[in-house]
């Protein structure tokens, strides 16, 4: 054996055989690769403009909020990337009908977001009393409904991060 070069065949639990004459630089690539690719499904990584997400989603942000594909398809929109990654957990761990909720509220939220903002537009421009008053109420109202939505949605992020602790410990043990 000279000081570059280990001689020999090396087989790991995993499955990986080097070659007669691997360098140890390229064995613990080769190593590193593997264990990267079996823990993928249960990290998450920062890319440049994304998160990829469990080896199978990517998070996007975008202007209008995030964007959450699996396998290069979009298959959501939410507001934040907390409710895109609640998102991910949910349908990794075929919570489907939590996956589906939590969409339901995030776009209800969004569309009570929207309302505000065409209230808020019409008591700033108009010139109309009685416009104004009814748009005040209708934001008040409206206020009073996101605040609901979003107590709705804390509670179903926190169910997201139980399933994904509970499954961490099941790792762990």
């Amino acid at each position: 054996m000279d000081g570059d070069t280990l001689y020999g065949a090396i087989h790991f639990h995993n499955g990986i055989t080097m070659s007669a004459a691997s360098t140890p630089l390229e064995k613990f690539h080769a190593l590193a690769q593997q264990s990267l690719s079996s823990i993928s499904k249960n990290i998450i990584v920062k890319r440049q403009d994304r998160y990829e997400v469990f080896g199978e989603f990517q998070i996007r942000n975008t202007q209008d909020g995030f964007i959450v594909y699996r396998n290069e398809k979009e298959v959501a929109r939410f507001l934040n990337s907390r409710n895109a990654l609640s998102y991910c957990i949910f349908e990794k761990y075929t919570k489907l009908q939590d996956a589906q909720l939590l969409q339901r509220l995030d776009q209800k939220l969004q569309s009570k977001l929207f309302d505000i903002a065409v209230a808020r537009n019409t008591l700033t421009n108009s010139k109309d009393q009685d416009k104004r008053f009814t748009a005040l109420a209708r934001v008040e109202l409206y206020i009073d409904e996101t605040k609901i939505i979003r107590e709705q949605i804390s509670e179903v992020v926190e169910k997201a991060k139980y399933f994904q602790q509970k499954e961490i410990e099941n790792e762990v043990n």
